[in-house]
């Protein structure tokens, strides 16, 4: 969640100079704002491997509970 509020943040502040960064998904909002310099690649890599992490673990987790988090 974490994550998500920050590339959403970075989209909202930047979003008008920098349209390619508008992307619904965290993953290629995440490659856009590393291509046009507002995030490190290692930051934008870093948040990659966490999120995908997090959604690793919550499909898990769904999985074990038989119900949504």
């Amino acid at each position: 969640a974490d994550v998500e509020f920050a590339v959403q943040l970075l989209q909202l502040r930047h979003g008008r100079s920098h349209r390619e960064v508008l992307k619904p998904n965290v993953w290629e909002a995440l490659d856009a704002l590393a291509a046009v310099g507002l995030l490190s690649e290692p930051n934008a890599s870093a948040l990659r491997d966490g999120y995908s992490f997090l959604r690793f673990v919550e499909a898990r987790l769904r999985i074990v509970t038989d119900r949504p988090l």
